[in-house]
């Protein structure tokens, strides 16, 4: 936002002059002090007009500016009051008045300065753009888009403007219009550090998380300390559940602009999202305190609010989703006013649905209590709700939402009835059953389940099939194909099945999957009241199920929605027969199937206990497809890059390929080796670990878990991964040489030296398994043995370091210091960057007399593991012989 004069704008403002003869001249020096950008000499200049003539509207209008630049917007709006009263006739203190309005979050009186702006002079480009700003946040998107495209049509050259433009379509969910707006920004500016910034923003919301992390480093590597920049890169990064490094590139941001809104409320999410409730909300309100105008922040605010159990708070908080551009598209305009809560006395009121299905389902339990109130109610949904609203008692009318509704005296959308309700978490309106299937289509559905034995058991795994999945509310359907191993009869609800999911689905025919069938939610009401219960994940069928009074199982991400659970409790306060089931971790589906399933065998035994019966033997289980990364050049593309030491090339890729498929497990494999490469083994770990539990038979991601384990200290761990995975593949080499590694850790130094032999007997030219096999010999007291291996070594990778230190090592525990000194110049040539050779050849020269030298590398080892005891050891024993020498 502008806060100084452009040419325009001086101009207008010299053209509207009343200033009195004597004056004109400190009134010309005040603006030269302006426009070279000496702000205190300038407002001194101006003061002292004002001094002489009060009423001066240029010098009024300018120190409002200078308050503005200076973050003194109360001061401003004080000051270009006064200037538009002097002069009603100057548009150009009408638009840095609405700037400064817009600045305080005075949004309605921003808009009708910025329209008094344009009647005086209706080309002003930078005042259509500024509009557009104002409108959007006050969720008027389809205005806002034409304040914008209005000013870009005066002025084609405000690449500023293509970018906000971008990020209103992208709000709107338009996102490849928004895509096309950012790069006509960045062809008029192609370092725009917010074109790029609201570029990776879209993209993130695509889950192109690779590319959006793209964006951000292009933004910072030319602008190395930009704050939105750091910002958005810490949001891409919290998606990326990678939740330090987030936080870092946040708090980085702030200390760049400690005042700053976004980043205040980007922080409260980060800190959401790792279930620090209380520190995000108060980052909300410090959010909110920057800039009162930030309807996200209140939102969010009103969220964590909710989830705490404070409803009194959040309730009204809550109403700022029509001041979220998310959000405002829901948002409906009427003449008549909003109900809140007050007698009806037979007026005629119209409820209205907003957002997604289940939001409806759950709020539409007070449609009984509206009418309860006397008045004559109207409902309108979305068309495909339409049947299961019309079975609520007290409602005298369902109608599509793309119909003309009858008159009304009234109206309120259904989520904002808790607030007119005064809803606290003692007065949650939650029967066991408040919607009921029609019985006719109960009827027509029953014949689908008569032949079912055992408990009956519906099914949903993932949402609605959109251009992009979302994983927080989807899973591959691998994770809970176990399910169907149980004793129950098993019915998918899925309407959508997702495409990597079809084949697995396709193979378990203990799963009859009855989605695709359904016309409306009427259908899936009759299908749901003839379960037992129903498994799913947080979609508008728990909602269904637990309106219906069935048990229902909801599977969830770590940090759940409020709606599902309140901090403090174990169940759901909105639905008594609904049971949750939280990751454990962010993106972890595998403990949650796990989970699950274990659960379900327990409802199966009790179900046929009940009956004094016993379940029929289950055919075995097939095996499960799973899904790889699409080709094995792409596959060789990525660790080619890995091994080049290129790990954010690696990892973008990887990432990639994880937005056409979430599970992905080679790509989750290669995200935990880039992981373990840039020494994130927490990470690594988890990534890993998910990929195993997409495909637990893969030598290769055994072996890699099995490396993770050694690393973080856990060798008996890593030895029993290495032996799984040469079980699965006998001839493994690297798996050989790693089990020996294990073995060697563990002081089984023959059990390791067999390890190795078997991995150089599967692949004779495998230089790192010969080096730790010589290594091994000089353990065993057999250096002349070790020269050998590592010859063969040396033979294979002459430019392995390895190789070259342990030949060194071999040669010096044979009392041949003078030959093992080259051996450890060349190790150090080849890999300056790693202790061990340093250290080697620090000994091999002390022994030599040569102790400054051996000092030199011993403080070059010491530069790399600063404090490492056996290298401080190491150098006051160099240190005492060259005293003593």
């Amino acid at each position: 936002m502008a806060t100084g004069m452009n040419r325009q704008q001086r101009r207008a403002a010299a053209s509207q002059t009343s200033t009195p003869p004597a004056l004109v001249p400190v009134l010309r020096e005040a603006m030269l002090l302006h426009q070279a950008g000496r702000m205190a000499e300038a407002e001194s200049a101006y003061r002292r007009v004002l001094a002489i003539s009060p009423a001066n509207h240029e010098a009024l209008h300018f120190l409002g500016l200078i308050a503005l630049r200076a973050d003194r917007a109360a001061e401003a709006v004080a000051l270009l009051d006064q200037a538009v009263a002097a002069n009603a006739r100057n548009h150009a203190a009408f638009h840095h008045r609405g700037d400064a309005l817009f600045r305080l979050g005075r949004m309605e009186d921003a808009l009708a300065s910025y329209d008094r702006a344009l009647t005086l002079r209706e080309d002003f480009a930078e005042t259509h753009v500024q509009r557009a700003l104002v409108l959007a946040r006050l969720g008027r998107p389809a205005e806002a888009e034409r304040a914008f495209d209005r000013g870009l049509e005066l002025r084609p050259d405000l690449a500023q403007a293509w970018a906000h433009r971008g990020g209103l379509l992208s709000d709107q969910e338009r996102h490849e219009d928004a895509l096309a707006s950012y790069d006509r920004a960045l062809a008029l500016q192609p370092d725009m550090a917010l074109a790029l910034c609201k570029r990776a923003a879209t993209l993130s919301a695509q889950y192109r998380l690779g590319e959006a992390l793209a964006c951000c480093d292009r933004a910072l590597a030319a602008h190395p300390n930009d704050p939105e920049a750091l910002l958005w890169r810490g949001v891409v990064l919290s998606r990326l559940n990678r939740d330090a490094e987030a936080m870092t590139c946040i708090d980085g941001a702030l200390a760049q602009v400690p005042n700053y809104g976004d980043a205040l409320l980007a922080r409260g999410y980060a800190l959401w999202q790792t279930g620090r409730l209380e520190d995000a909300l108060a980052s909300f309100d410090a959010a909110l305190a920057a800039e009162p105008g930030l309807g996200q922040a209140r939102f969010n605010r009103g969220l964590m609010h909710l989830l705490l159990g404070h409803y009194a708070e959040g309730w009204p908080d809550y109403e700022a989703r029509w001041q979220t551009l998310r959000q405002a598209k829901y948002r409906r305009v009427f003449d008549q006013p909003q109900w809140h809560g007050e007698p009806l006395a037979g007026r005629r009121i119209l409820l209205h649905g907003e957002q997604g299905f289940g939001d409806v389902i759950q709020f539409c339990r007070y449609i009984p209590l509206v009418a309860a109130r006397g008045g004559e109610v109207t409902v309108q949904v979305r068309p495909e709700l339409v049947p299961l609203i019309a079975t609520l008692p007290g409602v005298t009318r369902v109608i599509a939402e793309d119909a003309p509704p009858p008159p009304f005296d009234l109206h309120c959308p259904l989520m904002s009835l808790p607030l007119a309700f005064g809803t606290t978490l003692e007065t949650i309106p939650a029967p066991r059953a408040y919607l009921h299937a029609e019985p006719a289509r109960v009827a027509r559905w029953a014949p689908r389940l008569a032949e079912a034995v055992g408990p009956r058991v519906g099914l949903v795994w993932a949402g609605i099939i959109a251009p992009v999945v979302d994983p927080l509310r989807s899973m591959r359907f691998a994770v809970v194909r176990p399910l169907a191993d149980a004793p129950v009869a098993l019915f998918a609800l899925q309407r959508d099945v997702p495409p990597p999911d079809r084949a697995l689905l396709a193979a378990t025919p203990e799963v009859v999957n009855l989605g695709p069938a359904f016309a409306d939610w009427a259908d899936t009401a009759a299908v749901i009241a003839q379960l037992d219960l129903v498994i799913t994940i947080d979609t508008a069928v728990a909602h269904l199920a637990a309106a219906m009074g069935k048990p229902t199982w909801v599977m969830l991400r770590a940090v759940p929605d409020w709606r599902w659970h309140t901090v403090g409790r174990s169940d759901s306060p909105w639905y008594p027969t609904a049971r949750t089931f939280l990751q454990n971790e962010a993106g972890g589906w595998a403990d949650v199937g796990a989970r699950v399933r274990a659960a379900l065998d327990d409802f199966a035994r009790d179900w046929w206990a009940a009956r004094g019966a016993t379940p029929p033997p289950r055919p075995a289980a097939a095996t499960e497809p799973v899904a790889r990364i699409s080709s094995d050049d792409q596959l060789r593309t990525i660790f080619a890059d890995l091994m080049a030491g290129r790990a954010m090339e690696a990892e973008m890729a990887a990432r990639d390929a994880l937005v056409a498929d979430p599970w992905n497990v080679d790509a989750l494999h290669m995200l935990g080796l880039v992981a373990m490469q840039t020494g994130r083994l927490t990470d690594a770990d988890s990534l890993v670990a998910r990929a195993l539990a997409g495909d637990p038979y893969r030598p290769d991601f055994l072996n890699t878990h099995g490396l993770l384990l050694s690393a973080m200290g856990q060798p008996a761990d890593a030895l029993a991964r290495f032996d799984q995975a040469i079980a699965l593949d006998p001839g493994f080499a690297e798996a050989h040489c790693n089990r020996g590694n294990a073995l060697r850790d563990l002081s089984r130094i023959e059990d390791a030296l067999a390890g190795y032999a078997r991995a150089v007997a599967l692949r004779p030219g495998y230089a790192d398994a010969w080096s730790n096999h010589a290594m091994t010999l000089v353990d065993l007291g057999r250096p002349d043995e070790a020269l050998a291996s590592t010859a063969r070594a040396l033979a294979a990778d002459p430019e392995n370091p390895a190789p070259h230190c342990n030949q060194g090592i071999a040669l010096h525990a044979l009392g041949r210091p003078a030959e093992a000194l080259p051996c450890f110049d060349r190790a150090v040539a080849l890999a300056p960057g790693e202790p061990e050779p340093w250290q080697r050849r620090a000994a091999v020269l002390a022994e030599l007399g040569r102790f400054d030298a051996a000092l030199s590398d011993l403080d070059r080892a010491l530069a790399l593991v600063p404090g490492e005891p056996m290298l401080l050891a190491q150098r006051q024993a160099v240190l005492a012989q060259s005293i003593t020498a």
